[in-house]
């Protein structure tokens, strides 16, 4: 059966946030309007994001790179049923200066 395409999508983001790993499901309308982009975007899914997990900050939320399954996107981006938007930390520490440290340690 095709969907219909103005049903809304279900998407899920995952993130790191309180020291542990979160995968959280949100569910946004897709327009009625044909002469713009029927999926609505990363952005807007961030939004949805931030509303419905009070904890988490739209602002804080768009500084982070973003990707959809492994791949980096623009915030601007479509997004589509079933998706799966990771919002990447920015890393502590450069792996090389982790890894010295790792071996001064062990010597």
């Amino acid at each position: 059966m095709a969907m219909h395409k103005n049903n809304p999508i279900t998407i899920t983001c995952a993130l790191w946030y309180e020291d542990r790993y979160h995968e959280v499901e949100v569910t946004l309308p897709v327009s009625a309007n044909t002469f713009t982009n029927t999926h609505p975007t990363i952005d807007e899914a961030l939004c949805a994001l931030a509303k419905q997990q009070t904890e988490l900050h739209y602002d804080t939320l768009i500084q982070h790179s973003v990707g959809i399954f492994g791949i980096i996107k623009n915030l601007h981006d479509p997004i589509s049923d079933h998706d799966r938007i990771e919002i990447y930390e920015p890393l502590r520490v450069d792996p090389k200066e982790a890894r010295l440290r790792r071996l001064r340690k062990k010597t």
